[in-house]
């Protein structure tokens, strides 16, 4: 059993009740769809249309954002702050942050903070660095991974180690027994589309380990549905609904930034970990993007899942990087965030060394009663 299958998919950093039975649209009661089913799809728009986040006039976006803290046994809020966020992918930026054109000038606009989240970052970087216009932190350092969509599956499976190659196939033949000899799985495109793909998606999320805890799973409510709507107007959405019979039990969200798809985030229902819905979902998923073409990199995110590595064809070492403007609150914030960190990590290390760790968490999910046993999770 592989790292996908025995954890749920949270999409952020190292970090059986029963599920839907809502049937497929236009069957109802009913039939499931077949494998590799879809809609007609409408293609990301091109560059020409200067699509949201594909290297607009001006790519820092401006919005809330904030520091989690990365307790895996307590759940702590979020600082949370005005910033003006970096919005191009990692394989855009260069490779030192000190080459960037910082737009420290915005920080008489109200901004507190300048954030380039996963910044490559060939060596590691100073945790706090002064500096006399900004006050740079760097909480940590992680393993960013992304998928070449270019060729065709075939390749690429036949680029995989012989042992994940075998995991993933025969994963989906176990599947496709246990469902009468079939995987039925769509791809969800089309603006009319999104109601049924958020509904479903979230009838899986709030059996996860992602919802119940980490507040890491797809989000719920009408303002998220629109603008999933939106997005698929554009072309931007690639939702992904794996079911068993007419019951949906794992699901993909994935949004697109012109030919770079991002994957935000999945999770399947408990209740059938044994047979493995994350993976399957996975070949399915890459199948019908190798076929469509419309994509030429699916970003897997950061951590140190070990489907991640496996299944990822670039793995670059990155940080979020914080560019705090000069101010007694910025100052409590790094401090505060810094020092809980640092904390966190001597309490982890002394609970790894009396070999206790791994039973406190599974005494704290099994009392919460949720599956999984990390924040990161291995396999989807």
């Amino acid at each position: 059993m592989t790292d996908l299958d025995t954890h749920q998919e949270a999409p952020t950093r190292e970090d059986g009740s029963p599920g839907s039975r809502l049937s497929p649209p236009g069957h109802p009661g009913g039939s499931p769809r077949v494998a590799g089913e879809r809609s007609e799809g409408v293609r990301p728009t091109s560059p020409e249309e200067a699509p949201p986040g594909d290297l607009p006039p001006d790519p820092w976006v401006e919005g809330r954002h904030g520091l989690e803290f990365p307790s895996g046994y307590v759940h702590l809020p979020t600082l949370r702050f005005p910033a003006l966020s970096l919005d191009l992918h990692p394989s855009r930026l260069p490779d030192c942050p000190e080459d960037l054109d910082l737009p420290l000038h915005r920080f008489n606009t109200g901004i507190d903070a300048l954030v380039i989240y996963a910044q490559p970052t060939p060596e590691d970087l100073p945790r706090v660095t002064f500096r006399k216009q900004f006050i740079r932190y760097v909480p940590g350092h992680f393993d960013h991974h992304a998928l070449d969509l270019s060729g065709s599956f075939e390749e690429y499976a036949k680029g995989l180690s012989s042992k994940d190659r075998h995991e993933l196939f025969r994963k989906t033949r176990k599947f496709m027994a246990y469902g009468e000899g079939t995987v039925h799985c769509r791809q969800y495109v089309r603006p009319e589309e999104m109601q049924e793909f958020h509904d479903l998606a979230v009838s899986v999320a709030c059996l996860t380990y992602q919802a119940k805890w980490l507040e890491a799973a797809i989000p719920e409510g009408p303002d998220y549905r629109r603008e999933l709507e939106e997005a698929a107007a554009k072309g931007r959405v690639r939702g992904f609904i794996l079911f068993h019979g007419d019951r949906a039990v794992a699901y993909g969200n994935c949004r697109a930034r012109g030919e770079v798809l991002d994957y935000l985030q999945t999770g399947y229902d408990p209740e059938y970990r044994q047979w493995s819905p994350g993976m399957v979902l996975l070949h399915e998923m890459l199948e019908q993007l190798f076929a469509e073409g419309a994509f030429g990199l699916l970003d897997l995110g950061s951590g140190a899942a070990r489907w991640k590595r496996s299944y990822s064809t670039r793995n670059t070492r990155c940080a979020n990087v914080y560019y705090f403007r000069w101010s007694g609150r910025n100052l409590f914030r790094v401090g505060l965030h810094c020092g809980t960190d640092l904390l966190e990590m001597a309490f982890v290390g002394f609970l790894d060394r009396l070999g206790l760790k791994r039973r406190l968490k599974r005494l704290l999910h099994f009392r919460l009663r949720i599956p999984g046993r990390s924040q990161e999770p291995r396999d989807p």
